[in-house]
This record gives C-alpha cells, structure tokens and sequence, in this order.
C-alpha cells in the first residue's frame, strides 16, 4: 500500500524511507515538469492536493517534491531506488 505524500519531501542528504515509499511520485512530477504541465495540474493529480482551496499549501508541496525528484535524478538515485532498500 502507497502511503499518501506528506506536505513536504525530505531534504536530508541521503536517502529516506519515504523517497522509497514515493518514487512514483518523484517520476510523476518529473515528467509532468518535463512536459510543462501547469504546476496546479500536478498538485492535485499528483500529490491530491486541491489548488484553488489551498494554492500555497499546494505550490510549495509541489516544489518541495520537485526539488526533492531533481536532486535523486541528479545523484542518480531515481534510476535504482524503489528496487530494494540502501544500507
């Protein structure tokens, strides 16, 4: 069972259990970033928040789990987490 994101991703240094919980939502906003999806779009599609009940709540969850997917797409951390745990 996925668990629901929470308001912000982590901004440790390394990998967190919740990055391997939400993998599919860092590839998700990826792409939807990629694709120049409306931000307001992804918030609620994504991370099921509603934009026009609480736009600020919404912006900065999608930014922080933006910058959160960039950051592991940088490391090279996107490629292989989800298939096992780091030790």
């Amino acid at each position: 069972m996925v668990k629901p994101p929470a308001e912000y991703a982590p901004t440790f240094a390394e990998i967190t259990e919740y990055d391997h919980e939400h993998v599919t939502i860092y590839r998700k906003i990826l792409d939807a970033a990629e694709k120049r999806a409306d931000w307001r779009e992804a918030a609620g599609v994504i991370l099921g928040i509603d934009p026009r009940q609480n736009p600020k709540r919404a912006r900065h969850s999608y930014e922080s789990h933006l910058a959160r997917a960039r950051w592991l797409a940088e490391q090279d951390h996107l490629r292989w987490l989800g298939h096992g745990r780091s030790s």
